[in-house]
Protein backbone atom coordinates (compact mmCIF):
# COMPACT_ATOMS: atom_id res chain seq x y z
CA UNK A 1 0.00 0.00 0.00
CA UNK A 2 3.01 2.36 0.77
CA UNK A 3 4.44 1.50 -3.01
CA UNK A 4 1.18 2.37 -4.57
CA UNK A 5 0.17 5.50 -2.51
CA UNK A 6 4.11 6.93 -2.87
CA UNK A 7 3.56 7.05 -6.51
CA UNK A 8 -0.49 8.18 -6.98
CA UNK A 9 0.98 11.53 -4.48
CA UNK A 10 3.07 12.61 -6.22
CA UNK A 11 1.41 11.94 -9.82
CA UNK A 12 -1.93 12.82 -8.46
CA UNK A 13 0.37 16.93 -8.01
CA UNK A 14 1.62 16.46 -11.19
CA UNK A 15 -1.95 16.46 -12.38
CA UNK A 16 -3.11 19.51 -10.73
CA UNK A 17 -0.47 21.24 -11.70
CA UNK A 18 -1.00 20.30 -15.59
CA UNK A 19 -4.06 21.31 -14.56
CA UNK A 20 -3.41 24.91 -13.28
CA UNK A 21 -1.08 25.76 -15.93
CA UNK A 22 -4.06 25.00 -18.48
CA UNK A 23 -6.66 26.94 -16.45
CA UNK A 24 -3.68 29.98 -16.31
CA UNK A 25 -3.43 29.20 -20.31
CA UNK A 26 -7.19 29.81 -20.66
CA UNK A 27 -7.63 32.87 -18.12
CA UNK A 28 -4.74 34.50 -19.83
CA UNK A 29 -6.15 34.04 -23.09
CA UNK A 30 -9.78 35.38 -22.59
CA UNK A 31 -8.09 38.46 -20.62
CA UNK A 32 -9.41 37.90 -17.30
CA UNK A 33 -7.92 37.64 -14.21
CA UNK A 34 -5.10 35.11 -14.37
CA UNK A 35 -3.14 35.09 -11.50
CA UNK A 36 -5.72 33.34 -9.07
CA UNK A 37 -4.66 30.25 -11.54
CA UNK A 38 -0.62 31.46 -11.93
CA UNK A 39 0.21 31.60 -7.91
CA UNK A 40 -1.00 28.34 -7.44
CA UNK A 41 0.00 27.04 -10.18
CA UNK A 42 3.41 28.37 -9.14
CA UNK A 43 3.27 26.98 -5.92
CA UNK A 44 2.32 23.85 -6.52
CA UNK A 45 5.14 23.14 -9.36
CA UNK A 46 7.64 24.19 -6.94
CA UNK A 47 6.77 21.70 -4.28
CA UNK A 48 6.37 18.89 -7.10
CA UNK A 49 9.84 19.98 -8.07
CA UNK A 50 10.92 20.14 -4.31
CA UNK A 51 9.85 16.78 -3.61
CA UNK A 52 11.18 15.03 -6.74
CA UNK A 53 14.37 16.12 -5.83
CA UNK A 54 14.07 15.50 -2.01
CA UNK A 55 12.76 11.89 -2.25
CA UNK A 56 15.23 9.81 -1.61
CA UNK A 57 12.23 6.86 -3.35
CA UNK A 58 11.54 8.56 -6.22
CA UNK A 59 13.49 11.27 -7.00
CA UNK A 60 17.11 12.10 -6.40
CA UNK A 61 17.83 12.23 -2.77
CA UNK A 62 19.56 15.64 -2.70
CA UNK A 63 19.17 17.75 0.81
CA UNK A 64 16.09 20.19 1.74
CA UNK A 65 17.48 23.26 1.04
CA UNK A 66 19.03 22.56 -2.68
CA UNK A 67 15.92 20.71 -3.50
CA UNK A 68 14.03 23.79 -2.48
CA UNK A 69 15.91 26.21 -4.49
CA UNK A 70 15.69 24.02 -7.73
CA UNK A 71 11.74 23.52 -7.01
CA UNK A 72 11.51 27.21 -7.06
CA UNK A 73 14.40 27.57 -9.95
CA UNK A 74 11.69 25.07 -12.19
CA UNK A 75 8.51 27.09 -11.44
CA UNK A 76 10.58 30.67 -12.10
CA UNK A 77 11.69 29.27 -15.57
CA UNK A 78 8.07 27.50 -16.10
CA UNK A 79 6.57 30.90 -15.42
CA UNK A 80 8.92 32.74 -18.01
CA UNK A 81 8.20 30.07 -19.92
CA UNK A 82 4.64 31.16 -20.11
CA UNK A 83 4.84 34.55 -20.52
CA UNK A 84 6.96 34.22 -23.63
CA UNK A 85 5.12 31.68 -24.94
CA UNK A 86 1.79 33.99 -24.23
CA UNK A 87 3.27 37.16 -25.63
CA UNK A 88 3.89 35.18 -28.43
CA UNK A 89 1.20 34.06 -29.37
CA UNK A 90 -2.18 35.95 -30.17
CA UNK A 91 -4.81 36.12 -27.84
CA UNK A 92 -8.20 34.50 -28.32
CA UNK A 93 -10.44 36.62 -30.41
CA UNK A 94 -13.33 37.38 -27.85
CA UNK A 95 -16.40 36.58 -29.18
CA UNK A 96 -17.19 33.90 -32.32
CA UNK A 97 -17.54 36.56 -34.93
CA UNK A 98 -13.74 37.52 -34.65
CA UNK A 99 -12.55 34.42 -35.20
CA UNK A 100 -14.97 33.93 -38.26
CA UNK A 101 -13.39 37.07 -39.42
CA UNK A 102 -10.06 36.24 -38.57
CA UNK A 103 -9.65 33.47 -40.78
CA UNK A 104 -8.79 30.94 -38.14
CA UNK A 105 -11.99 29.13 -38.06
CA UNK A 106 -14.53 28.82 -40.55
CA UNK A 107 -18.19 29.60 -39.86
CA UNK A 108 -20.27 27.17 -38.51
CA UNK A 109 -23.14 27.99 -41.46
CA UNK A 110 -22.16 29.01 -44.72
CA UNK A 111 -24.07 29.32 -47.73
CA UNK A 112 -22.61 26.67 -49.72
CA UNK A 113 -24.24 25.68 -53.21
CA UNK A 114 -24.53 22.14 -54.12
CA UNK A 115 -24.92 21.35 -57.60
CA UNK A 116 -26.88 18.38 -58.34
CA UNK A 117 -25.15 16.15 -60.71
CA UNK A 118 -28.09 13.42 -62.19
CA UNK A 119 -25.60 11.70 -64.28
CA UNK A 120 -24.11 10.04 -61.35
CA UNK A 121 -27.38 8.26 -60.57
Amino acid sequence: FQLLWRYFSWANQSIAAIALWVGTVYLYQRKTLYIIALVPAFFITSVLGSYLFYDPTIGFGLDIVTSDIIGIVISVLITILFFIVMKKNKELPESDDDFIESGKVAPKHKDVLVEENSDAL
